[in-house]
């Protein structure tokens, strides 16, 4: 490197040290773009007590360093020129925002002004503020159509026998007492549904009274049945059967993958050694993702 340009570099560096009152202080770094001269890199950042690692990447021409804020504890961020959200190393800018009027909405990943909303740094076409409603940090809803992390799920509106009400709906922790998280089910005053890939599903005959969430998310069961999505699981009772973790369930008899039954293998010679293997009758097996296939752990 020129000894012109590290003087200059250094020069600019010192220039980032001295900013004493910006609102977030931090380590700062220069790096280069084939676009333009400098970016400013923010490796971390400290509010108060806690400190963030937030990899902000921002060109000179549309950064003030001093008028720099984080908007409440979300990804979002704020100056004089407009918003961004940081995704990853990337920090991206919002394009037609009303700086002066956006707000991040409760769970964080959505965000509004007084005429759009946001799905982290892109706008929601056709969507307006007053209507749209979050359920948690990935689904929303808005006249009727559902949102699934900013995109909107085809065929929601359609329910085997006619229009899904989505007033009222409401997502189902995977525990009432224990900050567990989402399950992809949900429920409303007339059922239980699971959410698929471009549909709500509904579970024929459950029970929404007494229906929960097995603690991983991927199963629920009412006081009668147990239910993988939206299928009923035949002959497994709910007082029996048990979620052991991402891969696999059992009841007293059996050993289920994906809401089916492991073929050849028992629950009472069945031991978990990890995520995706198991022993059984002193043969170690594991569990290939990719096949869905059972193998043996030679």
């Amino acid at each position: 490197m020129k000894r012109k340009n590290l003087l200059k570099i250094l020069g600019l560096l010192i220039l980032v040290g001295n900013v004493a009152n910006a609102e977030y202080s931090g380590k700062f770094e220069k790096t280069y773009s084939k676009n333009s001269d400098y970016k400013m890199k923010i490796t971390s950042v400290k509010s108060g007590k806690s400190k963030r690692n937030v990899s902000k990447i921002l060109s000179n021409q549309e950064i003030d360093l001093k008028l720099i804020e984080k908007i409440g504890d979300s990804n979002y961020f704020r100056n004089k020129n407009g918003i961004y959200y940081k995704s990853g190393e990337k920090v991206l800018k919002l394009d037609g925002v009303d700086k002066d009027s956006f707000e991040v909405m409760k769970f964080g990943n959505y965000g509004k002004d007084k005429n759009s909303v946001f799905y982290h740094n892109r706008k929601l076409d056709g969507v307006k503020p007053i209507g749209f409603e979050e359920l948690d940090e990935r689904f929303a809803t808005y006249e009727g159509v559902l949102f699934n992390n900013g995109k909107k799920v085809e065929g929601v509106r359609r329910i085997e026998s006619g229009d899904m009400d989505m007033n009222g709906l409401e997502r189902i922790r995977v525990s009432d007492h224990w900050d567990l998280g989402y399950s992809n089910y949900f429920k409303n005053k007339d059922g239980i549904y699971y959410a698929g890939e471009s549909k709500f599903l509904k579970l024929n005959g459950a029970d929404k009274d007494s229906f929960s969430v097995t603690f991983k998310g991927k199963y629920g069961k009412d006081k009668n049945s147990v239910y993988y999505q939206d299928k009923k699981m035949d002959g497994v009772k709910p007082s029996e059967f048990i979620e052991l973790n991402d891969i696999f369930a059992k009841d007293r008899n059996n050993i289920y993958i994906d809401g089916k039954k492991l073929e050849n293998f028992e629950a009472r010679d069945f031991l978990i050694l990890d995520e995706k293997r198991f022993e059984y009758k002193n043969k170690k097996y594991y569990y290939d993702k990719k096949s869905k296939t059972v193998k043996e752990d030679k």
